[in-house]
């Protein structure tokens, strides 16, 4: 998830945006004047698809698009589809408009996590839990018996 603050020089509105890895996976990074994108910003200075953020190998990156008016990261000017790597406090400008990124949390895919989809069994299922004590009982029950068996 990645938090950006967008503030319009003249008028000192902002607005925050907020983008997932889901979101980003289906296109939905976009910036510009283009209602359809993640980030609007309503000015001619702003192409209608200026820039976009992409989420990839865990990090998140932002790239100008070949706009008209261009685009800087931290005053750095960016060349099209040149990516930069965002980390908080980064600051990108667009036309008017500032985009300060506030956060940035790494993404983690817990629904295939083993422990996470026996925990939500359990939960979900009293009747796993009362097996998996069962299991857990005989399991110690068996290690300590034939330990026992070995050491006389």
């Amino acid at each position: 998830m990645i938090e950006i603050k967008v503030i319009h020089h003249l008028t000192e509105e902002s607005q925050e945006s907020i983008l997932t890895p889901e979101m980003l996976s289906r296109g939905g990074g976009l910036i510009g004047r283009h209602p359809k994108c993640a980030v609007v910003l309503n000015s001619p200075d702003v192409s209608r698809v200026h820039a976009r953020i992409i989420y990839q190998a865990g990090q998140y990156y932002f790239s100008d698009l070949g706009s008209t008016g261009g685009s800087t990261v931290n005053e750095q000017e960016a060349e099209t589809n040149q990516e930069f790597l965002l980390q908080p406090n980064d600051i990108i400008q667009i036309g008017e408009f500032a985009l300060f990124v506030n956060e940035v949390k790494p993404h983690r895919n817990r629904v295939n996590n083993p422990i996470v989809v026996l925990a939500k069994m359990v939960i979900s299922h009293p009747y796993v839990a009362l097996a998996l004590i069962g299991l857990v009982f005989w399991v110690t029950f068996l290690a300590i018996s034939s330990h026992l068996f070995v050491a006389t």
